[in-house]
């Protein structure tokens, strides 16, 4: 009985053993089966973020991009910007670009800039007829060029257009135009239903080009233009207007700001050119502020001619605190205030206070009050006049 007993518990002795190793084997398939499916789990993870990591990279990385007159045909084909250009590069001019062959659309957002401070493109455009037509080159920033930033180029004799674009900020550039490069569009020009533009510290001078504008918005809304030295000559032949916000070869414009510009035309003594004004306005929500304007013909409406289909569509004009050394015709709907007016002025559906005027043609429509002026004329009805004060050769008031 005794040797039965102690034959039993070395079965059970060994049972035991044995149950023991196979347990641990079965836990280590388990365990080796999960390391390696967490493992595969975690490498495709991973490779999700390389690859989403891979893509931000491409999209994001710029180039920068030296353009010369040597590898000109290297970044651009047919006029635009080819694949060797991404989104988002800064190209970087240097030296002269001075032939129609460089010719340039900008249909991608990019940086344009001048690192060594000599960009420098004459493109010698040439007008062929009064409604924008050309030949040899332009330089244009158009529809696919949204989030374009130029700053530090020079221009000469090269007809400047930003067209069907958004979000383009100029700034720093110069336009000088000594020849007939911007007939029936302007030597410079924001059109197309551009939107969101801005034109900043920059100097655009015309030089007797035989009467096209200078600076011209054309179906243009929401812009700004600051800081700014806009010049047209006319002393040895014709130019057109200054700065010019039209309809002609556009739409109307909407909301466009005009600050912190000079804006100058100088002709000889008592010589008026038809087309040589200094600000001619239309379009609505404008505001016109902190300027300084000369010439002997400053500011006033479009130009309209209903047989030509061309309508001055003119309102909410906000014009103050600028310097008119010259004769204005403040002849829109809207405010003039907190200016000051060295010659004779016109006005017509306006309020007009707190200004200082030289002569003072008043017409329909006008609320004049708190102002001071050497003499004021009326020659229309439905005006108020309050708190006038002339200064000449005696003291009246209103």
């Amino acid at each position: 009985m005794k040797k039965i007993s102690v034959l039993f518990f070395l079965f059970f002795l060994i049972s035991l053993i044995f149950l023991s190793i196979g347990s641990i084997h079965a836990t280590d398939n388990i365990t080796n089966d999960l390391s390696e499916k967490d493992f595969t789990c975690l490498n495709n993870e991973n490779e999700k973020v390389i690859t989403k990591n891979n893509q931000n990279i491409g999209k994001n990385e710029s180039t920068n991009i030296i353009l010369n007159s040597n590898n000109f045909n290297d970044y651009v084909t047919d006029g635009k910007f080819n694949e060797n250009v991404s989104e988002g590069d800064t190209i970087d001019v240097q030296g002269k670009l001075d032939s129609p062959r460089f010719a340039l659309n900008v249909n991608k957002p990019v940086n344009i800039i001048s690192s060594t401070g000599d960009a420098y493109i004459d493109l010698d455009t040439l007008s062929l007829d009064s409604i924008g037509n050309y030949k040899n080159g332009i330089f244009q920033v158009t529809s696919g060029s949204t989030g374009t930033n130029i700053t530090g180029i020079t221009f000469h004799n090269t007809r400047v257009v930003i067209s069907g674009t958004k979000n383009v900020h100029i700034d720093n550039i110069t336009v000088l135009c000594e020849s007939s490069t911007g007939f029936g569009v302007g030597s410079f020009s924001v059109r197309g239903s551009s939107e969101n533009i801005s034109v900043t510290n920059s100097y655009f001078k015309t030089i007797h080009n035989g009467g096209h504008s200078n600076v011209v918005a054309a179906g243009a809304s929401n812009c700004l233009f600051e800081n700014n030295t806009v010049e047209a000559y006319g002393t040895e032949g014709l130019v057109g207007n200054n700065f010019y916000l039209t309809t002609y070869g556009g739409g109307t414009n909407t909301n466009i700001t005009i600050r912190n510009n000079t804006i100058q035309s100088f002709v000889p003594t008592g010589v008026m050119m038809a087309t040589c004004w200094g600000l001619v306005l239309e379009g609505n929500g404008h505001v016109i502020e902190n300027n300084y304007l000369s010439g002997p013909a400053v500011v006033k409406a479009q130009y309209a001619e209903e047989d030509y289909g061309v309508v001055t569509d003119l309102s909410g004009i906000i014009f103050r605190n600028n310097y008119v050394d010259g004769g204005p015709e403040l002849t829109f709907p809207g405010e003039a205030y907190n200016n000051t007016i060295t010659k004779s002025a016109e006005l017509a559906n306006i309020k007009a206070y707190n200004n200082t005027f030289g002569n003072v043609t008043i017409n329909s429509n006008v609320l004049f009050e708190n102002n001071t002026a050497k003499s004021v004329v009326i020659t229309g009805e439905n005006n108020t006049l309050n708190n006038i004060k002339i200064e000449k050769d005696f003291e009246d008031e209103f």
